[in-house]
């Protein structure tokens, strides 16, 4: 589990960016199922790079969103672009156990899931009473046609 106590300060020591290298990305969520990062260029004003992760090479690739291609990437190397949108994933995700664990804190939630234990364990009684229910049945059955509780089958200690 992330630790909860992620901040954007740390993690922008942990990618080695500024705050405001990290509010230059924004993540979003293409057709529904594709995420990327969107970057805005420090040097160039109004540049955007798109951050996607490639998965026939396995790699992050910074690609151009409008404008020229990023200068670092088209020569084979690291660009912070590529940080930055690692650094924003990771803020959501912190953030987002932060805010699941405000909610499970209240008591509204603990008494949600009380209830919820509560039911879980009446519907498991309820199966023991049914099993119970259907063995007794067999018992009276078998006691009224006078059969024996293994069947037919004759009592046999060689088995």
């Amino acid at each position: 589990m992330a630790n909860t106590s992620t901040t954007p300060s740390t993690i922008c020591e942990k990618y080695n960016l500024t705050i405001e290298q990290l509010s230059a990305g924004t993540h979003i969520v293409l057709n529904g199922t594709q995420h990327c990062v969107i970057v805005e260029s420090s040097s160039v004003p109004g540049q955007e790079y798109k951050i996607i992760w490639n998965s026939l090479y396995k790699v992050l690739q910074c690609t151009v969103h409008n404008g020229v291609p990023c200068k670092a990437s088209a020569n084979g190397k690291q660009c912070y672009h590529k940080r930055v949108a690692l650094a924003v994933i990771e803020l959501e995700k912190a953030q987002s156990i932060r805010e699941q664990a405000e909610i499970e804190a209240t008591p509204e939630y603990q008494f949600e899931q009380l209830f919820r234990d509560l039911e879980d364990a009446l519907n498991a009684l309820d199966r023991i009473a049914e099993e119970a229910n259907e063995r007794e049945k067999a018992r009276r059955d078998a006691e009224r046609y006078s059969l024996p509780l293994n069947g037919n089958r004759p009592f046999s200690l060689l088995r």
